[in-house]
């Protein structure tokens, strides 16, 4: 199974960004015990001082629409029930990328069923 994650980060090397903030998700394609770099992924911050929408969420959700998780060093509880609602699965790993996916690998986290409807998952 391929699975892409959208990783929150401003130097493609750590996850070090919160979600709401997040101007960029690094995308990542795991298939088996591996993974590559796919690309970058330019986003609108969706919190901003009046706070959030879920419309702010659908617009990084269409950039990310075919990742299967996302992580961040940090989310509030309202975007990640959303995310996950919208079938995302979240994970906050303020961690060095390499030791984050190495561990999602190892521990299995990228292993569920997700249905597929006219190309998206839901």
């Amino acid at each position: 199974m391929i699975v892409k994650v959208a990783v929150a980060s401003t130097d493609g090397k750590v996850v070090n960004e919160h979600f709401g903030r997040s101007r960029n998700f690094h995308i990542f394609e795991v298939e088996g015990g591996g993974y590559k770099y796919l690309e970058t992924r330019g986003v609108e911050p969706c919190c901003t001082q009046e706070g959030h929408t879920n419309q702010a969420f659908d617009k990084v959700i269409e950039r990310i629409k075919d990742c299967g998780a996302i992580v961040v060093s940090k989310i509030g509880d309202g975007a990640s029930f959303y995310m996950e609602e919208k079938g995302f699965t979240i994970i906050e790993a303020p961690y060095f990328i390499d030791a984050v996916i190495k561990k999602m690998i190892q521990d299995h986290l990228l292993e569920w069923e997700r249905e597929e409807k006219d190309g998206n998952f839901l």
